[in-house]
């Protein structure tokens, strides 16, 4: 693709471009999975288990981003995962909704795919400030580009 003798892209938009997208290929994830597992869930369950999003992105951030060990966030993490526990266990759908193991699992497998694009796009940013070019500047213009379009 040729801009003009004048005009030379920004040294590596390309990379920016690849990992946009494939960061957006997990939201994509995301998203099937908690639609397919929205008929097998009953519906308040499956909200209180997709809760869950935050004590990933928190586990998912000690490990990826070296983010560090702290006792509040741990009772925090702890008691988001009680809760949700509690709520998923004591919603009861009417007869005709029925839920099923398979479901939960399909909304946690959601909530941890969320988990990683919100981890993975931090890390992109990190990532991104420690090189020294104008494609650092170009990364949430192709995240939102490709969330539009997606």
């Amino acid at each position: 693709c040729t801009f003009g003798y004048w005009f030379r892209p920004p040294g590596g938009w390309l990379q920016t471009l690849l990992r946009a997208t494939l960061i957006n290929c997990v939201l994509m994830v995301a998203d099937f999975l908690w639609c397919l597992s929205l008929p097998r869930t009953i519906l308040a369950a499956n909200n209180a288990i997709y809760l869950s999003v935050a004590s990933f992105v928190y586990i998912l951030s000690i490990v990826l981003l070296r983010e560090p060990f702290s006792t509040e966030r741990n009772i925090a993490t702890a008691l988001c995962s009680v809760g949700m526990v509690l709520i998923a266990a004591s919603t009861k759908g009417n007869a005709q909704q029925a839920s099923e193991p398979m479901g939960y699992g399909l909304v946690l497998l959601s909530a941890f795919c969320f988990a990683m694009y919100e981890v993975l796009f931090k890390l992109m940013e990190v990532y991104e400030e420690r090189i020294e070019d104008s494609a650092a500047r170009l990364h949430p213009v192709l995240m939102q580009g490709l969330e539009t379009f997606c």
